[in-house]
């Protein structure tokens, strides 16, 4: 599912360390807000990283390094996450919302057949038809795609 908040993790030094600890200790952020911790143990640090939709990824004990360019990757794709959501009509975020597996536009080209306008439907009779559609995606989705591409949807 598309995330409507942006989603953006890094790390800040702690300044907090107990009394005998040589590595320092991170304080995992996202958006700004301290969500976590990593601290160092035998070999690597050991912590969380938060992903979109409430999520976490747990990564083996690891140096720093691995943690930041785990970090880089979730914000690359968090941000095109955001991009995207942009880009799509109100229809289609309600037909995400229904449907997070399924891409939008062959939800909607599977709608547009039975409703060729949906402006009549209301949340729930929306949301039913986006559901039902998901599921004829799923069963064939080159189907789909050559569906959406004859009605004109473009990617």
């Amino acid at each position: 599912m598309v995330s409507p908040m942006p989603h953006k993790v890094s790390l800040q030094e702690s300044k907090h360390r107990a009394m005998f600890e040589q590595s320092p200790r991170y304080d995992v952020l996202l958006n700004g807000q301290r969500v976590g911790e990593l601290y160092f143990n035998l070999t690597g640090y050991v912590g969380k990283l938060p992903l979109p939709g409430g999520r976490w990824l747990q990564i083996p004990e690891g140096s720093l390094t691995s943690y930041r360019r785990e970090i880089a990757q979730i914000n690359r794709e968090a941000r095109a996450d955001e991009i995207h959501a942009a880009r799509l009509t109100p229809y289609q975020r309600l037909m995400s919302e229904a449907a997070p597996d399924c891409d939008v536009r062959h939800v909607e080209a599977y709608m547009r057949q039975d409703c060729p306008t949906l402006d009549h439907l209301d949340r729930e009779s929306f949301l039913a038809l986006a559901r039902t559609a998901a599921d004829c995606v799923r069963a064939d989705p080159p189907l789909a795609e050559r569906l959406a591409q004859s009605m004109g949807i473009a990617p």
